[in-house]
């Protein structure tokens, strides 16, 4: 689709810019083609035809509300390229569903150096802890070794607890919990990998049985890297849904408070299924299934949007701020309390990496126009 010369810009017809446009405004834009757009949209001519694009989709789409169009034409142009200082660039109403759009342009991608006078979130003291069948639990951090009655089940080291292959080990269960604000990495004692993100638990075993199924329970969000064992399947269970393997890599989200338990496989093949259905998953596609339905839902993604957690990174593509304060709550380790109903179902899609919650909360009061206070780990939304 996409053709380039050795020039400091790439040629396109306007056939192929139109299918970029429709499938940003379909939402459906790979990162690739995203900044590929960017780049062509530097082009007075490529940036009045995006203009009568998104100006017609505006109109389609919400006919009882007012659209600045110049703005929108405004904003969007101003300062994409020329400059290595980082940008921000906030606009309403160009996306499916009218969705608030926060996009960071420049070197890094990351607006570092914002200033702003208000009461500072504090850091959690909360850690990391192994929570033992009997009910005895070790922190994270007070500790180089896990274990109990004298024997050692595995040590720490970088933020990683790695269980010992030793089959003389008890076949009991341990809890790993992780808080709110923090992330950690499990291997088992088959060899998998666990990246485990913030407010999650895994329950698992110490010791795999030789044969037979290999066991875990999530509650939260990981992603597994699998030990291959085509003798052993893996199976990861959570609350009514269950995801098979032999060894791959993929992630799965399954929060107690979320309504949508999500599986998105990077690498090999999966088996999803609950008491009525199941899927087989390929490479960059995901399974989506609401707690307490019968039907199962696939669809194509980038696995890459999923798994930047494991980055510290932070992504939304049109997601609705009722949702994104719970990711945001699990990230930084804050209560978030809104008190604005408009505002849960406004979509806004940005990424975050370095920003403090400091910075990302005001890029999106700076996005919808809202009012907020911080004392201490409570944000109030006015």
């Amino acid at each position: 689709m996409n053709s380039y010369q050795q020039t400091d810009e790439p040629i396109m017809t306007d056939s192929e810019l139109q299918k970029l446009i429709v499938l940003y405004l379909k939402d459906e834009i790979s990162d690739v083609d995203y900044r590929l757009l960017e780049v062509l949209l530097e082009d007075e001519k490529n940036a009045a035809i995006f203009k009568q694009y998104v100006q017609d989709d505006y109109v389609l789409k919400n006919a009882n509300r007012q659209f600045d169009a110049n703005l929108a034409k405004e904003k969007l142009l101003s300062q994409i390229s020329g400059s290595k200082k980082p940008k921000i660039f906030i606009t309403h109403s160009i996306l499916k569903y009218a969705a608030v759009v926060i996009i960071l342009f420049g070197l890094g991608l990351f607006l570092k150096s914002l200033l702003f006078t208000t009461n500072s979130v504090g850091h959690s003291a909360k850690q990391v802890e192994v929570v033992f069948e009997n009910g005895q639990r070790s922190f994270i951090g007070e500790v180089n070794s896990i274990g109990e009655e004298k024997l050692t089940y595995g040590e720490v080291s970088a933020q990683t607890l790695t269980y010992f292959k030793n089959e003389s080990l008890p076949k009991s269960y341990n809890t790993l919990k992780v808080p709110y604000g923090k992330r950690f990495n499990l291997v088992l004692s088959d060899g998998t990998k666990v990246h485990m993100n913030a407010g999650s638990s895994l329950r698992y075993p110490i010791n795999f049985p030789k044969t037979g199924q290999r066991n875990v329970h999530l509650e939260g969000e990981a992603f597994f890297d699998v030990a291959k064992d085509s003798s052993r399947p893996y199976i990861v269970h959570t609350d009514g849904l269950d995801i098979e393997v032999l060894g791959t890599e993929f992630n799965v989200q399954a929060y107690s408070d979320d309504i949508e338990i999500k599986t998105t496989l990077r690498e090999g093949s999966v088996k999803v299924y609950n008491s009525d259905e199941e899927l087989i998953l390929a490479p960059n596609e995901q399974s989506s299934w609401i707690k307490g339905k019968k039907e199962l839902n696939k669809q194509d993604v980038e696995s890459s949007r999923f798994t930047g957690w494991m980055n510290g990174q932070l992504s939304f593509r049109s997601v609705p701020f009722k949702e994104i304060i719970k990711k945001m709550e699990r990230h930084y380790d804050v209560q978030i309390v809104n008190n604005d109903e408009q505002l849960d179902d406004e979509l806004f899609t940005a990424i975050f990496e370095e920003e403090t919650f400091e910075e990302a909360i005001l890029y999106f009061s700076k996005g919808y126009g809202f009012e907020y206070t911080i004392e201490n780990n409570k944000i109030l939304i006015e």
